[in-house]
């Protein structure tokens, strides 16, 4: 009995070591500097037809980080929502082939991941607030009526947007997701994808994502280029409490799609 109890405590002093090596090297992993946030508040603000690449857009009290261009043409206008874990800068091939083709683009960080717009709580992630986010950069860039274009959980938002207001709104492209009605419930238990619950247990998703030098966050990206990998870490490390922003966006999002859903049907 004492060898198994010998065992059974250096078990639990094994992982309790490695529980600390976990939330340490998660620690060094961290830009406790705001190094991110920093670059992007010396952004320039927007200037209609005159901007061009990376700037501020104020709207409903807040800052969002954006890409924009063609701005100066004459073009239709297109807006762009990104996925998770990701930024506009996944984007940036699209917007060059729309500016060319005539477009005017706007592609912006959503609440979250622009660190001028992170507030604090559940309730500022919901869907409604996400879609009224879009309309608000849309009227401040002077696009009354754009092609909508979104991918992953912006997708999601993009979809609610054609149903709060769908005279702004010409065209929809969802890349990846498909109509909410086609989902299922997302209260149901059966219809949560695993990984947001995994990120609805607080602390536990955003310390393993950083441990031992990102391994995990890396490994996400692990297909992407270089640039995408620089810029993606850079607002993903800017301490924990950014990463749980963004989890909090994705478990409010979560939530929201069953109302979604229902109101399809």
């Amino acid at each position: 009995m004492r060898i198994v109890i010998g065992i059974i405590g250096s078990m639990l002093g094994l992982i309790v070591v490695l529980l600390l090596v976990l939330l340490v090297s998660a620690g060094l992993s961290l830009d406790h500097e705001f190094e991110h946030t920093s670059r992007t508040e010396a952004l320039p603000l927007l200037v209609l037809g005159v901007s061009d690449g990376l700037v501020r857009i104020p709207a409903r009290g807040m800052m969002f980080r954006a890409r924009v261009a063609g701005l100066e043409q004459d073009g239709p206008a297109v807006i762009m929502l990104h996925g998770f874990p990701e930024t506009s800068m996944m984007w940036e091939p699209l917007i060059e082939e729309a500016v060319a083709a005539g477009f005017q683009v706007v592609a912006f960080d959503q609440r979250g991941y622009s660190p001028g717009a992170r507030p604090d709580g559940v309730e500022p992630y919901e869907l409604s607030e996400v879609v009224a986010d879009l309309f608000a950069v849309a009227s401040a860039v002077g696009m009354e009526r754009f092609h909508l274009v979104a991918h992953d959980w912006g997708s999601i938002a993009g979809w609610l947007a054609t149903k709060e207001n769908p005279d702004r709104i010409l065209s929809y492209a969802s890349l990846s997701i498909p109509h909410p009605s086609t989902i299922g419930a997302a209260n149901a238990a059966d219809s949560i994808p695993s990984y947001i619950r995994f990120f609805q247990r607080p602390g536990l998703a955003e310390r393993l994502l950083f441990a031992l030098d990102s391994r995990l966050l890396r490994g996400m990206y692990s297909e992407m280029p270089p640039d995408l990998l620089t810029e993606y870490l850079a607002v993903f490390s800017e301490t924990v409490q950014v990463v749980q922003v963004v989890m909090t966006h994705l478990v409010a999002q979560a939530n929201s799609l069953g109302e979604i859903h229902d109101s399809a049907e």
